[in-house]
């Protein structure tokens, strides 16, 4: 770990050096979250949108599977949420 100094732009924004930006795969409109750990110390993650996702239809499976769906009918519903979003991200 090492610390890195940057400047606050006029707008607020500040600029990620590029070797963390290359190292972290952080390209333009790549989302982050600053968390706010107090006496003037910031934390900055990268929002992995994908990783995110995976985890919450992980959380999904189990809470399905506590109220008594078998392993057919969340395979079933899966498929259906898959359809329902393919048909949402696809223009009509």
């Amino acid at each position: 770990m090492k610390t890195i100094t940057v400047r606050i732009g006029e707008k607020g924004q500040i600029t990620v050096p590029i070797e963390v930006r290359q190292r972290e795969n952080l390209e333009k409109g790549t989302q982050v979250e600053i968390i706010d750990l107090g006496e003037g110390s910031l934390l900055i993650n990268k929002i992995d949108k994908k990783r995110e996702l995976l985890i919450a239809l992980r959380i999904l499976g189990q809470r399905l599977k506590e109220k008594g769906f078998d392993k057919n009918k969340i395979i079933k519903f899966c498929k259906e949420v898959r359809r329902d979003v393919y048909n949402a991200e696809m223009p009509h």
